[in-house]
């Protein structure tokens, strides 16, 4: 199971231990396999120190699984199998990328559900150990051809961590966050074609889904009913929707919705995404299109785009643990005035605060203007905070 993006994003492939602490930030390890390799000289660009293709391709994902790690709980490394290779593209479109996990889990320790699958790397995270020891965790592919004759040939990669490209140049971290995501779980392994559960049980993302339409939650429906579903949309908005409390709800870390123009349905629900005819790979395991502002798990690459934001509170949706909310250096679950505080001390060299929680700026240091970003917003809801999900 995998999901790919396409330009015109999008493919999807399929013990007792304690819990993870918050202070755990995942892990991702990237085996960089055919294409990474590449030996191209390349001049320095948009903050990536790499002087080949390839080499600029490694530090690009790494920046990608550090973004994401920063944002995850996981006492378990996280492998990522990456390559680059012919994949489908056309003069007009074409997929980008295509990630998803090796292996799905059920029933395994910890699980915050019962008889329910989970991709490998969440029940890892879960389960505080590493559940499946025969390969990696993700695979994910890119497309070798971008920029020649055939294959968006007028487009190029832009292997810069400042999400500055040129017009007709694809930002390659936004594609590396966007296929992270589908490995890491965002994404369903029902057949949407049939609407047939994989080996007959929910999946966690699916257990998170209802059509308005119907009134019903994908777990209660038919196959067929799940089929017509995964096609219940039309380029002004869609009847598939999504029922995770810290996606449609507002709170300490949560309530992203309520920040979107549209793309917000009856009850408050985040539209998903649900194109007639179907489109296999891409339907239902994305955000729907007629969100506004975009967001990096839309089908389709729009703008450069490296902050998480509702990617990562679907994740804590489908059971993945998170770190402590930005801000809230002392873990009491608010941010006030003593964690900018803490922050300053920090900087200073006078405390300790994990980047997850202090770094408000997202730029990869704890100084004193993040104390003053925390302070400021123990005070009001200004701008949220962005730790260790800025890429610059």
């Amino acid at each position: 199971m995998r999901s790919r993006i396409v330009v015109a994003l999008a493919a999807i492939s399929m013990t007792v231990l304690a819990l993870p602490t918050p202070g755990d930030c995942a892990n991702v390890v990237i085996n960089a396999l055919a294409g990474f390799d590449d030996t191209t000289p390349a001049t320095p660009i948009g903050g990536n120190s790499g002087t080949t293709v390839g080499a600029q391709r490694q530090i690009a994902f790494q920046r990608a699984g550090d973004i994401w790690g920063a944002r995850l709980v996981s006492t378990v490394d996280i492998t990522v199998d990456a390559s680059f290779s012919s994949l489908s593209c056309g003069p007009t479109s074409g997929t980008l990328g295509a990630a998803g996990p090796n292996f799905v889990n059920i029933n395994t320790t910890n699980a915050p559900m019962p008889d329910v699958w989970y991709a490998t790397a969440t029940a890892d995270a879960n389960a505080g150990s590493n559940l499946v020891t025969t390969g990696a965790d993700i695979d994910a592919e890119f497309n070798a051809n971008l920029g020649q004759s055939g294959c968006l040939a007028a487009s190029a990669w832009y292997y810069g961590l400042d999400g500055n490209p040129t017009d007709g140049e694809i930002d390659f971290l936004t594609v590396l966050l966007h296929e992270l995501g589908h490995g890491l779980g965002f994404l369903t392994f029902v057949t949407t074609s049939t609407g047939a559960k994989f080996n007959g049980s929910n999946d966690t993302y699916m257990v998170n889904l209802e059509d308005h339409s119907t009134g019903k939650s994908w777990p209660s429906m038919s196959n067929g009913e799940r089929m017509a579903s995964a096609i219940d949309g039309t380029s002004n908005s869609t009847g598939l929707h999504w029922l995770g409390a810290e996606v449609n709800t507002e709170g300490a870390r949560s309530g992203f919705s309520a920040e979107l123009d549209t793309g917000v349905g009856a009850g408050g629900h985040v539209e998903m995404y649900a194109p007639n005819p179907l489109q296999p790979g891409s339907s239902v395991s994305h955000y729907a299109t007629t969100l506004s502002p975009n967001e990096l798990m839309e089908p389709s690459y729009t703008v450069p785009i490296h902050e998480l934001e509702m990617s990562l509170r679907l994740m804590e949706d489908i059971g993945w643990p998170t770190p402590t909310a930005c801000g809230d250096a002392d873990q009491s679950g608010s941010v006030v005035a003593t964690d900018a505080l803490i922050a300053l001390r920090t900087a200073v060299g006078t405390s300790a605060c994990m980047e997850s929680a202090c770094d408000a700026s997202g730029d990869g240091a704890i100084t004193a203007g993040d104390a003053l970003l925390i302070l400021v917003a123990s005070v009001s809801s200004g701008d949220p905070l962005r730790c260790g999900l800025s890429a610059t």
